[in-house]
């Protein structure tokens, strides 16, 4: 009875070690892409984005392009991103396919008219058992969409929706 017991304690002490580290290296790669994001480091950026996202927007070149002529429109009419932080990731889950998670993320953008943030969700996404972690804006994502994009996450993962933006 006492080796049972201690094989359980042992096995629970390693499922919580590789989930904790799964948490460490999803926050790590999420925080590297908000940066990424800030500095207007689009190489960067297209490094942590979901390769599906990726190709549905032509391809590796195409999405910087994209995404540089979207900041710079923005910043034309006066919007720039300001602050960009993620949280803590909730558990991972596997689909058979791929690991997922849910990372909540806080963006602050400075208008003409002050600051505003905004909350939204964040999925992370590993084909490769965890070593290499990408993301995906999933906070407007309708359910059509994220079925498209990730099959197997509906009804395994809860994805909060962006939140209103709010004047700070």
């Amino acid at each position: 009875m006492n080796r049972f017991i201690l094989a359980t304690v042992a096995l629970l002490l390693i499922n919580f070690n590789l989930w904790a580290q799964q948490q460490v290296a999803i926050k790590y790669a999420a925080e590297i892409m908000a940066q990424a994001t800030l500095k207007g480091d689009y190489e960067t950026l297209a490094n942590y984005t979901q390769p599906k996202v990726i190709t549905l927007m032509g391809g590796r070149e195409k999405m910087i392009a994209v995404v540089k002529n979207g900041m710079a429109a923005m910043k034309n009419q006066g919007v720039t991103f300001k602050e960009a932080s993620v949280g803590t990731p909730g558990k991972v889950v596997n689909t058979g396919t791929a690991l997922y998670a849910v990372v909540p993320q806080r963006i602050v953008m400075q208008t003409n008219q002050g600051s505003i943030s905004t909350s939204t969700s964040l999925l992370a996404c590993s084909m490769n058992k965890g070593k290499t972690w990408y993301f995906t804006d999933a906070g407007n994502m309708t359910d059509a969409q994220l079925k498209q994009l990730f099959p197997g996450v509906l009804g395994k993962l809860v994805i909060p929706k962006r939140t209103t933006p709010v004047m700070q």
